[in-house]
């Protein structure tokens, strides 16, 4: 069984080393990660969250629609990768959120 599933993996996983799914997975990442130190450190503070998550979305609008859009050349970014890289950091947010609200549940 273990060399059928490791098969159907080796097939099917050459979109890991596809640059968007990289980029994706970084802001997602990098997003979440931040949203649950904060919601760790904090106690799950909601304020302390809710304040994360504006000053991450702020953040990465900045980092997108200005810094990348004006100094990332290489690959140079266009709006559309702009909007997806904040549209990942977007989703790091929400993913977190789910984790929290998760965990605020199962107390």
């Amino acid at each position: 069984m273990w060399a059928k599933i490791k098969a159907w993996l080796t097939t099917r996983s050459e979109f890991m080393n596809e640059v968007g799914f990289l980029a994706a997975m970084g802001h997602i990442g990098w997003a979440c990660l931040i949203m649950l130190s904060t919601a760790l450190l904090s106690n799950l503070n909601m304020h302390s969250c809710l304040i994360a998550s504006v000053v991450i979305a702020v953040f990465a609008g900045i980092k997108e629609f200005i810094y990348d859009a004006n100094f990332e050349k290489n690959p140079p970014q266009n709006f559309s990768m702009n909007l997806g890289d904040f549209a990942g950091y977007l989703g790091g947010i929400a993913l977190a959120w789910v984790v929290i609200v998760v965990r605020i549940k199962l107390r």
